[in-house]
Order: structure tokens, then sequence, then C-alpha cells
């Protein structure tokens, strides 16, 4: 975990320098089996999604673990909708992975290191199209 301690300053510069930054994704691929972590989404291989929205611990408060939660529902609902069988829902884990830096911030993990990259670049890509969907209905 020393890893979100590095990364949270430069997500914290990330901030400041952006304030009309909408969202932050922290993308990752899962530890797991290929067979859990690949669906035929539209007749093609792709890397399973799962939407990890950290809650906080008493010494690691996420004051925006209730909006993550809420935009976490809203990209899985549309994963849904559009690309049947590519999310795996949403975990939550007491936790922060840089969560409590802004109210629209996920930790995405796409497939497994058994899925190809060519798997894992079609799945970011619907999740592209449903991040897209979502800014374009919210402006």
């Amino acid at each position: 975990m020393k890893a979100y301690g590095a990364s949270e300053i430069t997500a914290q510069k990330m901030v400041a320098e952006n304030p009309s930054l909408q969202m932050i994704f922290d993308i990752h691929r899962d530890a797991d089996k290929r067979e859990n972590s690949t669906a035929m989404v539209n007749g093609v291989p792709a890397a399973k999604i799962t939407i990890v929205v950290a809650t906080g611990q008493p010494d690691l408060p996420q004051p925006h673990w209730q909006q993550n939660h809420a935009f976490a529902k809203l990209i899985d609902a549309k994963l849904n909708q559009y690309y049947p069988g590519l999310s795996k829902g949403i975990l939550l884990v007491e936790w922060r992975y840089n969560q409590h830096l802004h109210p629209r911030a996920l930790l995405i993990e796409v497939g497994c290191q058994e899925n190809s990259r060519e798997e894992a670049e079609r799945s970011i890509e619907f999740l592209a199209d449903v991040v897209a969907q979502i800014i374009a209905e919210n402006n």
C-alpha cells in the first residue's frame, strides 16, 4: 500500500491543477484466473471489470465514499445495460485508495494477469463509452 502514499501526491497535484476535473480512475489488473475474468461481449472476448469503492477506516477516513459508491452504481448499471456480462460488480473495501481526494474517484480492475492486452483494451473502450455517456448526460 506504500504505492498509494506516493501516488497520493500525484493525485493531489492533478486535482489542484485541474479544478474542473470530473472524475479520477485508478486502473489495474486484478489477481484472478482467466475463466473468472473473461466475458464474451458483442461476440468478442473482453476482460471483466470490477469497480472498487473504498469506504475508509477509522485511521484513514474516506469522506466521499457514498458519492463514489453512487458513481460506481451508475457506471455499473450502464455497463450492464450496454455490455451485459462485462461487469463483475462493485466491491466495497475498508481502505482509501486515494478515493478521499475526489467525490468521483474509483479503482477499476480490468481483467487479470491472464487476460490479453487486447481484451483489456477492448474493455477500456467499453468503459470509455459508458463514461462518455455519463458526461454527456450531465452536461
